[in-house]
């Protein structure tokens, strides 16, 4: 199962590095068959005017896979058609996964990474999304023995956070400048 393993620089510089390679493995993903049958199956039963019912049920899939950490030291980046395949991933695997379910499904995302102390280097990453014109939160990761996170709900105290568009234009790339593409929100 193939996998990117990448070095981080430190601090926002890696930050901005990996949410670079998670919008492009969305980018990849929305064409594959695994991700499209995924989003599918979760949304079919749902009436197509149900917008938000669909955002709901499609957090509701990624947020019953497994958490699991990476490696220490290790920053590991599975593809979202693998972290379907495995159901688990860690938070950057389940956000990405969930960026691209709702690509497939047809909604606007964009990444939320924050952080949870003034000085601290962000450590977490969620997704929001736009449902009729409105954009909530989508955090499909919970650590063991926490309750998920409601559509629209951000758990605990946040300190720090950055927004950027998960595809198109505006989107963090691996090339180029970042730097003007993130805002401070």
């Amino acid at each position: 199962m193939p996998t990117h393993v990448v070095a981080l620089r430190g601090g926002d510089a890696g930050v901005r590095q990996t949410v670079g390679l998670l919008s492009r493995l969305v980018a990849e993903a929305v064409v594959q068959p695994e991700v499209q049958k995924e989003a599918w199956s979760v949304t079919f039963s749902l009436p197509q005017t149900d917008r938000r019912g669909q955002a709901e049920a499609l957090l509701r899939r990624v947020q019953s896979y497994r958490w699991r950490p990476d490696p220490e030291g290790v920053e590991l980046v599975y593809a979202p058609k693998h972290v379907i395949a495995m159901q688990a991933g860690d938070c950057d695997e389940l956000a990405m996964t969930l960026a691209a379910l709702y690509a497939v499904a047809g909604f606007p995302t964009r990444w939320v990474v924050v952080s949870n102390e003034p000085t601290k280097d962000f450590n977490h990453i969620l997704v929001e999304v736009e449902v009729d014109g409105v954009w909530h939160a989508a955090d499909p990761s919970r650590m063991p023995g926490d309750r998920a996170p409601a559509f629209g709900e951000i758990i605990g105290p946040i300190t720090r956070t950055w927004r950027a568009p998960t595809l198109g234009r505006g989107a963090p790339t691996l090339r180029g400048r970042i730097r003007g593409l993130w805002g401070r929100n």
